[in-house]
């Protein structure tokens, strides 16, 4: 069994041998992000004026349409990265068997499975978003009895225990899309088989996923370096240039997750044809 600092290792060596496939994904998906944030009606809905009860009376059809539209580009949005995330999963499983994969029949490979990729993660947002839904609901409440004696502590408690379920929730079903991909189960078959190949594995992923997040807050911090900031007021340059130097370590990052993920799966897999 590996653990996940080798699948870290893993994860880097393959991103070495594989450096202008994986920067091709990555620049697919920041370009997904792009694209999604210029047609998607994010900011006609924040420049909506304040939403009084007599301006929603008489612009119920605009406000209904700008929040479909927005629903739709989500869950486009949603598809096109599980598919780039699903064709980068294909590459890695390919090319470690050593077996013939190039990008293009990787991509096709994925889309063949976009409709149960789509099913199975808007599943999986479904059951994590109610949990998480139900911790921002308790966040509230707590907030409002901070003062109460013992009411406070209380809540305190429940919302500690209720994040804690959403951050083990995203780690049991953190191998549905490769579950989808490479085994062909669908909907609530595929959540069940994430929970049942994670179970005893639930720490190793943990790790896995704070280093590779840990590798996103080294970059955000230069970000915040570049923008000129508390840690260096010397350095502002300006919003195109910090737009490409965004747009270039998105690209350069955007691969990481769904190469470990990979291999972790991978790894749980060959432990359990062992037994």
């Amino acid at each position: 069994m590996t653990g996940p600092f080798q699948i870290v290792r893993k994860t880097v060596f393959f991103y070495r041998e594989n450096f202008l496939d994986c920067l091709l994904f990555g620049f697919l998906s920041q370009m997904v992000s792009i694209v999604g944030m210029m047609l998607s009606p994010h900011s006609r809905l924040s420049a909506l004026p304040n939403l009084s009860s007599e301006w929603l009376s008489e612009n119920v059809g605009q406000v209904v349409t700008l929040g479909m539209t927005w629903i739709f580009w989500a869950v486009l949005n949603l598809w096109l990265y599980l598919l780039i995330a699903a064709a980068i999963a294909k590459l890695v499983w390919k090319r470690t068997k050593n077996e013939e994969a190039q990008v293009v029949s990787a991509s096709l490979s994925a889309f063949e499975q976009g409709g149960p990729l789509l099913w199975a993660n808007m599943l999986t947002a479904f059951i994590i978003g109610s949990a998480a839904f139900c911790a921002s609901i308790l966040f509230l409440l707590q907030r409002a009895a901070a003062n109460t004696p013992g009411g406070g502590l209380i809540l305190s408690l429940l919302l500690l225990a209720c994040m804690s379920g959403v951050v083990f929730l995203c780690l049991k079903f953190s191998l549905v899309t490769p579950i989808v991909l490479l085994e062909g189960k669908k909907g609530r078959d595929a959540l069940n088989r994430s929970w049942f190949l994670m179970t005893g594995r639930e720490s190793d992923a943990f790790f896995l996923f704070a280093f590779l997040f840990a590798i996103l807050l080294l970059f955000g911090v230069l970000m915040g370096f570049l923008r000129g900031g508390e840690l260096n007021t010397t350095v502002n340059p300006d919003a195109a240039t910090f737009s490409m130097i965004e747009n270039i370590i998105g690209i350069v990052i955007a691969p990481l997750f769904p190469i470990g993920i990979t291999y972790f799966y991978q790894d749980i897999v060959a432990h359990e044809k062992k037994f």
